[in-house]
């Protein structure tokens, strides 16, 4: 509304005119075309000065004149001050979200492949700083995982509750984003409500992890703590979020995603969807042939893309098993079923080949490395592999955790389907695999590499390794893989049951310190890598107050 103080979204300009503003930034559209000099959107805080007798008052606002450009003399603010004041924010704002990096995916130590990430994670943070800038959505929404991550850290109850409020700032804004009227006219803009909708995803993580601003876990209690509960996996909201913007990213083409900076965004939702899909066991777009190619166009997959392909169909595959497991047996059924059953033949060979020649395809690697992996690969038991494995990286430790996790949920529903279904003498089948023991151990032993030590890769990691130990748990459930009786599925529920035991204890004790060292807080001591002035920063920044559209 023009000229009514709190509610107009125009420029100082256009509500000095009581004009109409187009709310195009940095610069109103209205202003360029009438050569005014725009005043800018931003709101000046109102100080209100109380006298004994309680009274108030104040200064009012200096008004932004509506001259034309043309004739602006000494008055105008110099684009020197601009340039200042925006780099100034801008410093402030990427401070924030380099606390946010340190958390999700902390920097390696020069040389140390342990903790090396994918290529394409470092991009992925390179295009969210050249972006935030220019968001209000997507510096709203990183904003406030930083200030709830900082103010849970460092025990901040304001600056953790300032990050509640600019969540919900954010929700509201993604919200209306999203709104069929609105998203009509964003074309192919869409990119920033993707980010925004991973940005408040992560969010959702941390608060799930952290309830309380008391609970200051290490990263091993907190897996023991949701272990138990048999709720390992992500909270509902967090899975809602990435929800929610693959529903909007089916909606789009996906030759799209092969554009550099998209395609970063493309694989990081790519990957938390599959594996909740997964879980879920229900069907997504991303396992369609078009979706499993017009995102590489011009572009070369490594071992991670390649495993992702190989799982990419199971929870198609799982959704109809669940149908036909209680559908009446019919000719259309037997149809379905034999289907399923091709299907299940053509999955164990995309495994195989992932296996034997797939999984050390990286272009990173020298063709000495990847020899000498195939090598160790081939000649080391399964679940002797973690160890090994880490030395490449704990992304390829986790590629292979996906890898022996799909593995396990094949060869679990493959005897069910044939037994239901009974195969044709001249049917391909998958034969049940005498490795569910070794996958579930190799599983079990990887966890630790996510969890404590100085190879700490950050929470993404860690968000990432709960999908297969998820898979492991519901597996160690199955009465029908006990009673096999193989020592190693003992193995693996030991190890998973001792994982951050005695730091649960220590934590109930209320010993702070007694978490630190081996095991201690993933986000203290991530953030703890940030400078004070940078705590300052961020806290200033966490005041940041975003124009509601």
């Amino acid at each position: 509304m023009v000229g009514v103080p709190g509610r107009s979204k125009g420029c100082h300009t256009c509500r000095r005119r009581k004009k109409k503003c187009n709310l195009e930034r940095p610069v109103c559209g209205n202003c360029t075309r009438g050569k005014f000099e725009c005043g800018g959107y931003e709101r000046a805080i109102i100080i209100v000065q109380v006298g004994r007798e309680g009274k108030g008052s104040y200064q009012k606002n200096t008004q932004y004149a509506a001259v034309p450009s043309s004739k602006v003399a000494t008055q105008v603010t110099s684009p020197a001050d601009i340039r200042h004041r925006d780099l100034n924010r801008t410093a402030l704002e990427l401070e924030c979200i380099e606390v946010l990096r340190l958390v999700f995916t902390p920097p390696a130590p020069a040389g140390n492949l342990k903790v090396k990430h994918p290529s394409y994670m470092n991009e992925w943070w390179i295009q969210i700083y050249r972006r935030s800038p220019q968001s209000d959505l997507v510096r709203c929404a990183l904003l406030s995982t930083s200030a709830f991550i900082a103010g849970h850290s460092k025990q901040d109850s304001s600056l953790r509750n300032r990050g509640v409020e600019l969540y919900s700032e954010a929700v509201h804004r993604l919200s209306r984003a999203l709104e069929p009227s609105l998203l009509a006219k964003r074309g192919a803009a869409y990119y920033d409500l993707l980010i925004a909708g991973y940005a408040l995803a992560m969010y959702e993580f941390i608060r799930q992890e952290t309830p309380d601003i008391t609970e200051q876990r290490p990263p091993a209690a907190r897996f023991r703590k949701y272990y138990d509960r048999a709720e390992i996996s992500w909270g509902c909201r967090a899975r809602g979020h990435i929800g929610g913007m693959m529903s909007l990213m089916g909606t789009l083409d996906p030759a799209a995603f092969a554009q550099p900076a998209h395609h970063q965004l493309f694989l990081q939702f790519r990957q938390s969807w599959l594996a909740l899909s997964l879980e879920r066991r229900r069907a997504t777009f991303l396992g369609k042939t078009e979706w499993l190619t017009k995102p590489w166009q011009g572009l070369n997959k490594t071992y991670y893309d390649t495993m992702w392909d190989t799982v990419a169909p199971m929870p198609a595959m799982l959704e109809v098993w669940d149908e036909l497991m209680v559908a009446p047996v019919s000719n259309d059924i037997n149809v379905q079923a034999a289907m399923l059953k091709r299907q299940c033949y053509n999955l164990e060979k995309s495994f195989t080949r992932w296996h034997s020649e797939l999984s050390t395809t990286c272009s990173s690697f020298t063709k000495a490395e990847s020899e000498n992996l195939r090598e160790l690969i081939d000649m080391t038991a399964t679940e002797d592999l973690p160890d090994i494995i880490l030395e490449y990286g704990p992304w390829h430790l986790f590629a292979w955790m996906m890898h022996w996790a799909a593995r396990i949920i094949l060869y679990s529903i493959t005897p069910l389907i044939y037994l239901r279904y009974p195969p044709c003498p001249t049917e391909h089948i998958v034969m049940v695999s005498d490795s569910m023991g070794s996958y579930c151990l190799a599983i079990a032993r990887s966890v630790k590499h996510f969890l404590v030590g100085a190879e700490q890769v950050g929470l993404m990691s860690e968000m990432a390794m709960r999908i297969p130990v998820s898979v492991v748990q519901k597996a160690l459930l199955n009465p029908l893989l006990r009673a096999t009786g193989d020592p190693k599925l003992n193995e693996a529920e030991k190890i998973l049951q001792n994982v951050g035991a005695a730091e649960l204890v220590s934590g109930a004790c209320g010993s702070a310190e007694s978490n630190r060292g081996v095991g201690s807080t993933m986000v203290d001591q991530d953030y703890s890598q940030v400078s004070q002035s940078g705590v300052k920063m961020l806290a200033k920044c966490a005041q940041w107050q975003p124009t509601r559209k």
